[in-house]
C-alpha cells in the first residue's frame, strides 16, 4: 500500500535496497488489490478498503482500452488472462463490504474479459491421450496470447464468479461458470497414467486446445504437458470448496 501511486496502481517490481516501487506499468499489481480487499473484508479497516477501491478504478481503465498487460510474468507484459482474475476477486470482495452498484459494473468488465479467453466449445484431438479420453476444452481459459495452452487458473475465482452472478443475475455468467466447474473436474488423473503420466489425483497446468508439441525438445504429441503442478490442483480444489450449488458441477 505504501507503494501505491497517485493513479491507484500498485508497484509490480521493487528496488531490493530501498523497497520502493520501480515498475507500475501493467496489470500485475492488481493482485495487491485483491489482497487489500480481502484484508478489508476480514479486518473492517477502511484503509485497506479505500486502497483497493482506488486500485480498482485505475485497473478498470485497462478494460476500457481493451487491453491488459502483466502476469504471467514470463510473458514480459504480453496481453494476458491471469491478472484480470485478481480484478474479479477484488470486485467480489469489495461489493460484499460496500454494496456499491458501480463495483458490479466494473465486475462485468472483468467477467466479460475473462469470458473472451474461456472456451465455450470443445476441440477434437487427433492423438492420445486426449482423443482417447474424449477430453473437453470447454471451460478452460487460454493463458495468454503468449501461451498455447488452457489451464485451471480460471477456477481460482469460481466462488467470486458465483457471488457476482447472485448479484448481477445474468444467466450467461451461470453458463460460463458451469463450464468452468465441470472442466476443472476433468483435469485430474482418475487413476495412475490416466493422462499418460503420473499418479492418481495428479494434475498438469497445460492442456493444448489443438494437436502439437509444447516445444521441439518434448517427445509428446498428446495435447497435454507431462507435469505435476500442485497449484493447478489447488485452484480446482478451492473451486470445489466454494459455496457453489452442486448443479454447477454436472451430474
Amino acid at each position: 500500500m505504501n507503494s501505491q501511486n497517485e493513479q491507484g496502481a500498485y508497484a509490480a517490481q521493487f528496488d531490493p535496497a530501498s523497497g520502493r516501487g520501480v515498475d507500475y506499468d501493467g496489470f500485475q499489481g492488481c493482485w495487491f488489490a485483491a489482497g487489500a480487499a480481502r484484508l478489508g473484508y476480514i479486518t473492517g479497516e477502511s484503509r485497506y478498503i479505500d486502497s483497493a477501491l482506488k486500485a480498482l478504478a485505475h485497473y478498470n481503465t485497462w478494460h476500457k482500452r481493451g487491453e491488459l498487460y502483466g502476469t504471467p510474468m514470463d510473458t514480459k507484459k504480453a496481453v494476458d488472462e491471469e491478472g484480470n482474475l485478481a480484478f474479479i476477486a477484488a470486485c467480489a470482495e469489495l461489493h460484499k463490504i460496500t454494496g456499491r452498484e458501480n463495483i458490479l459494473d466494473m465486475a462485468m468488465d472483468g467477467l466479460n474479459w475473462e469470458f473472451t479467453w474461456k472456451f465455450a466449445y470443445n476441440t477434437v484431438h487427433s492423438n492420445d491421450p486426449l482423443r482417447r479420453l474424449k477430453w473437453s476444452s470447454c471451460g478452460g481459459s487460454v493463458t495468454s496470447t503468449h501461451n498455447v495452452h488452457i489451464h485451471q487458473m480460471g477456477n481460482l475465482v469460481a466462488g467470486d464468479i458465483y457471488y457476482l452472478f447472485t448479484q448481477i443475475k445474468d444467466p450467461y455468467i451461470a453458463d460460463r461458470l458451469t463450464d468452468t466447474c465441470i472442466w476443472g473436474l476433468g483435469t485430474f488423473n482418475r487413476f495412475p497414467g490416466d493422462f499418460g503420466f503420473g499418479g492418481e489425483g495428479w494434475a498438469t497446468e497445460q492442456f493444448f486446445h489443438s494437436d502439437g508439441l509444447q516445444d521441439d525438445n518434448t517427445p509428446w504429441d498428446g495435447g497435454v504437458w507431462k507435469g505435476h503442478l500442485p497449484w493447478a490442483s489447488a485452484c480446482v480444489l478451492m473451486n470445489c470448496a466454494e459455496d457453489i450449488p452442486d448443479e454447477y458441477f454436472g451430474e
